[in-house]
């Protein structure tokens, strides 16, 4: 390895620039301990990374974009990644895709009933309808409501 004078060093808002994200995230994954500076001078505080840290700043934005958590992403980068292990994860990622798009379909099938309704297709929402709180199905007859 080349001593840190003759390798490609740049600031913060350099590498930021390079790697597509801001500097404030950088700043957030150093406190995590994901992508520590090459080099933070003493008196400045200020940072310095080595080019030879892009891979693993692209390697963490991949794997965070594949929606994993950083405290999933920290021993995946210090550790390294075996095919198998990420091929694991990124199953159980999926598995937990497909349950939450689940949920959301439940959800939007329960948001639309009511617009398949004889009560919304005359109108008027179930509680306005003149037959009570909700239009009997043989009927779709309702009455505008009360002003």
């Amino acid at each position: 390895m080349k001593p840190q004078s003759e390798r490609a060093m740049m600031n913060i808002g350099e590498f930021a620039r390079l790697g597509g994200i801001t500097t404030r995230m950088l700043r957030h994954y150093d406190a995590l301990g994901l992508l520590i500076p090459a080099h933070v001078d003493p008196h400045t505080s200020r940072r310095s990374y080595d080019l030879a840290q892009l891979p693993t700043l692209n390697r963490l934005l991949a794997l965070k974009g594949l929606g994993l958590r950083l405290d999933e992403i920290g021993p995946l980068l210090s550790e390294g990644v075996d095919p198998a292990d990420l091929h694991g994860m990124l199953r159980l990622r999926e598995a937990e895709l497909e349950r939450q798009v689940r949920r959301q379909r439940h959800t939007l099938d329960r948001v639309r009933a009511p617009a398949r309704s004889p009560a919304r297709r005359c109108g008027w929402l179930p509680a306005t309808c003149s037959q009570g709180t909700q239009c009997p199905a043989s009927t779709a007859t309702c009455s505008p409501p009360p002003r």
